[in-house]
């Protein structure tokens, strides 16, 4: 008789608990979803400002380097109306394949991959190419390699570099394109029209075959 009472109470306080979840749990849902979202929409808030802010702050240490891109991007216009499409299958899609500082450029077709190799005596473009490449690949290399970062996709969409089908380990200068004339200048007799398996190399006043 005397254990009743106490085995009535201990029965009956988890049914009142399953109660009171049935009656309030829509309530508690609606209120930790909406608590969820303010947390939500301020930790993104705050994270976007200081994104920005870092991207500010990065542009403003670094314009010199955004300058020299955006100087070589002017540069490879020019650089593509002055030079011929692809002597195997006529693509004028181009893209920088390789370099050595201040001495040749390499530029390979994007859809024969054929290279072409331009010395600094090519002409004043070339040198000028020659100038700025360097710290433009260091920067574009940063980009490629830390694409997924937030700071780094804001970076990519404000100077307008696309990495679609770039892969991670590939060398920076690929992404760097340019748009080579459709017409195919014809040959001085002078120069040597020598048609080379991987590499072309152009001299103003001859061609030669280039010894790495």
């Amino acid at each position: 008789m005397s254990t009743q009472p106490f085995l009535h109470i201990h029965l009956k306080e988890p049914v009142s608990v399953l109660f009171f979840i049935i009656d309030m749990g829509p309530v508690l849902l609606l209120s930790f979803t909406f608590v969820s979202l303010l947390f939500f929409s301020w930790y993104f808030g705050v994270k976007q400002m200081e994104q920005r802010k870092k991207l500010r702050l990065w542009l403003v240490q670094n314009e010199a380097t955004i300058t020299n891109y955006k100087t070589l991007k002017h540069i490879l216009k020019e650089f593509g109306e002055t030079t011929t499409c692809c002597k195997k299958c006529k693509n004028n899609k181009m893209q920088f394949w390789d370099y050595k500082e201040l001495e040749f450029l390499v530029v390979r077709c994007r859809s024969c991959k054929i290279n072409y190799t331009y010395t600094k005596e090519h002409n004043e473009l070339t040198k000028l190419i020659l100038t700025h490449i360097n710290e433009v690949e260091t920067l574009v290399g940063k980009l490629v390699t830390n694409r997924y970062d937030v700071f780094c996709k804001r970076l990519l969409h404000t100077l307008a570099i696309n990495l679609n089908g770039v892969k991670e380990s590939a060398s920076p200068l690929e992404v760097i394109h340019f748009t080579s004339s459709k017409k195919e200048n014809i040959t001085p007799k002078h120069i040597k029209d020598i048609f080379l398996q991987e590499w072309e190399v152009v001299f103003p006043d001859r061609s030669e075959r280039l010894v790495s």
